[in-house]
């Protein structure tokens, strides 16, 4: 009858997907099992699609099936020759890229999540969701507002912009020009709607996220020596750490009502700080510097104290701390390591040579599972956390001059990249 005749024509469709899928994971499509279509051998990323119960007709429906199986692995492989070519063409017209861009990213919202992870960033050669324009020089670094609804990239073109995540793609909101130089940090605080922007006019701003309104915090010239290099805060925003370009040590300011009263400074580095980092709790500070050392500082203390250091031996040139606070991941000259920061001194668990330029910006996943570097040589590499080594999974030629910085959603489905092409690009984050 003709709701037979309907189910049959769906179950084929599905079966259609299924079969391309499976050609490309490299697995066979075994058919229904109970009342549900699977793929084996089953994984974590295993398709499975419930349905009704076809118990009566499944030995026609496995027949049919097992036809298109035969027949699909050459159109299989006549689609992924499509996209090779398809890639090409988009490489050479920028509209038609665009267009592309949009379907790609109103897609990765509606697919299941092992297609998704099909739409790796190097999906159709390389190709981003969306490339969000408007700094007119590089983009230095990126910051996910307290909500995560918000993007914020600042530039060298001395503005902050933020966009809106809630599109598809993303918009700009906010065009800020408070700083007159180089924008060069972002911080977010924790659990507070507020974040902290750094510039080469040595001045830091503190940002109210709900009126958009800035107050000038530090704007002491003598105070940032040439300008600011990193910043981080910890105490629900109340207590803010600041280096500079010039000065080895690290700035202890307390923030009350939107002032701040320097309290006190950290001295251990030989070389700037060229970066910090938190641990998820706001306890410790991670400060990596030029000299090729990190210190681990007691912030939650009173007063703070260095509890531990790590010895890199060359220029540390960014970090990131594992949400679960046992692991710290170390970027150098092309040189990406794992420290056990559980151990005392710390124990280097992981070292390998990832990028050809430095390594100027690492970001963690949420689960700890994801781990995501970005180079002056323009690539992104994706890297698997699960064991105690660091297992390569995914490259992608992001931005032609280098890449600066990298933010994940907070959902971790988004991977943000600013660079030196004056873009801010998202990819899916896989």
């Amino acid at each position: 009858n003709t709701n037979t005749a309907r189910m049959v024509r769906d179950l084929v469709w599905i079966a259609c997907l299924l079969l391309h899928v499976a050609a490309k994971e490299g697995r066979s499509f075994v058919g229904l099992v109970g009342n549900q279509l699977v793929l084996e051998p089953p994984t974590d990323g295993a398709l499975v699609l419930d349905g009704v119960d076809f118990a009566q007709d499944r030995g026609e429906l496995h027949g049919q099936i097992s036809a298109l199986q035969s027949s699909y692995s050459a159109l299989a492989s006549q689609t992924s020759a499509l996209i090779d070519a398809t890639a090409k063409v988009l490489a050479s017209n920028a509209n038609l890229t665009a267009q592309v861009s949009l379907l790609q990213f109103e897609l990765a919202a509606r697919v299941s999540p092992l297609v998704q992870s099909r739409l790796c960033a190097s999906f159709l050669g390389g190709i981003p969701l969306a490339q969000l324009e408007g700094h007119a020089q590089d983009v230095t670094c990126l910051a996910i507002s307290p909500s995560g609804s918000h993007l914020i990239s600042g530039a060298n073109d001395n503005d902050i912009r933020v966009w809106d995540l809630t599109q598809q793609p993303p918009v700009i909101a906010h065009v800020l020009d408070d700083h007159a130089h180089d924008v060069t940090a972002l911080f977010v605080a924790r659990d507070v709607p507020v974040w902290f922007s750094g510039s080469s006019d040595s001045r830091v701003l503190v940002w109210d996220m709900h009126n958009r309104s800035s107050i000038p915090l530090i704007t002491d010239r003598c105070a940032v020596e040439n300008g600011v290099l990193a910043l981080a805060s910890a105490r629900n925003g109340s207590l803010l750490f600041v280096t500079t370009k010039i000065v080895s040590d690290i700035q202890v300011w307390e923030v009350v009502n939107g002032t701040a009263t320097k309290n006190t400074t950290l001295k251990f580095h030989s070389g700037n700080v060229n970066v910090m980092g938190m641990s998820s709790n706001d306890s410790l500070l991670y400060t990596g510097s030029k000299d090729g050392t990190i210190g681990v500082w007691h912030v939650a203390a009173k007063p703070i104290s260095r509890v531990s250091a790590i010895n890199v031996g060359v220029a540390v040139r960014s970090l990131a701390v594992s949400n679960r606070g046992d692991r710290v991941y170390i970027g150098t000259s092309g040189t990406l390591s794992s420290w056990d920061v559980t151990r005392d001194p710390p124990l280097k668990v992981s070292e390998v040579v990832a990028h050809a330029s430095d390594i100027v910006a690492l970001v963690i996943s949420q689960d700890d599972k994801r781990l995501y570097s970005g180079a002056g040589d323009g690539a992104i590499m994706s890297w698997d956390l699960s064991q105690d080594s660091l297992l390569h999974t995914h490259t992608v030629a992001a931005h032609l001059d280098g890449v600066l910085a990298l933010a994940l959603s907070r959902d971790d489905q988004l991977l943000f990249s600013g660079g030196k092409d004056d873009l801010v690009k998202v990819w899916t984050a896989c």
